[in-house]
């Protein structure tokens, strides 16, 4: 059985920071090989993380990263409304694994969201096994198929780091309840490990 935790800072109004550990038994998880950082579509047909980012009451964007280093993001003004491929700066992957975790740090440039005093993030990740089949992930399913546009999928509200750039500085992370429902609180600590629920089904 797999297991899914994730990181997530915004240390500035426009940047946004992304850990995901990838947790497996032997030989189970399909990894996509490292490749040249591109836009690339249906990467979500492999392992990968996802992140979608919104403010408060507006459309929002979705990123999908792999960790071959690939990436893709769309811009949506409501759920599933008006996909657009967006217009933002490329993420930054860096990708490490050794035997049964795989972890996947990303860097996000937001300037579309703007300095807006809080986000809204889904968290997610698609996990493929070798035998093909594909598991999906996310910090909170609020329908019995997976969905992780779904507004009630925006569980984690994330404002800015109030202390980023000083020599010490605070990071604002955000976590869920056992069960991975609900609307999490951020707070100042130090980064919180967010535990993302799964749920097994073909989409």
């Amino acid at each position: 059985m797999h297991s899914v935790s994730a990181i997530a800072r915004r240390p500035g109004p426009e940047r946004l920071l992304l850990e995901f550990h990838l947790l497996f038994g032997p030989g189970r998880l399909r990894v996509p090989p490292r490749a040249r950082p591109r836009r690339v579509a249906r990467l979500w047909e492999h392992s990968c993380g996802e992140v979608f980012v919104r403010r408060p009451g507006a459309g929002y964007l979705e990123f999908n990263l792999s960790p071959s280093g690939e990436w893709a993001a769309w811009s949506f003004t409501g759920y599933r409304q008006d996909m657009t491929e967006a217009d933002t700066p490329p993420p930054r992957i860096t990708t490490r694994s050794r035997r049964g975790h795989l972890r996947i740090a990303v860097e996000l440039a937001l300037p579309a969201l703007g300095a807006t005093p809080a986000w809204e993030l889904a968290l997610a990740a698609v996990l493929e096994d070798d035998d093909g089949r594909r598991s999906y992930w996310a910090l909170a399913h609020p329908e019995r198929r997976p969905d992780f546009h779904h507004p009630g999928s925006f569980a984690c509200r994330l404002p800015e780091d109030l202390h980023s750039g000083t020599s010490a500085p605070a990071s604002t992370a955000c976590s869920t309840s056992p069960r991975c429902a609900g609307r999490s609180r951020a707070r100042r600590a130090r980064p919180t490990t967010i535990s993302i629920c799964g749920r097994w089904a073909s989409r």
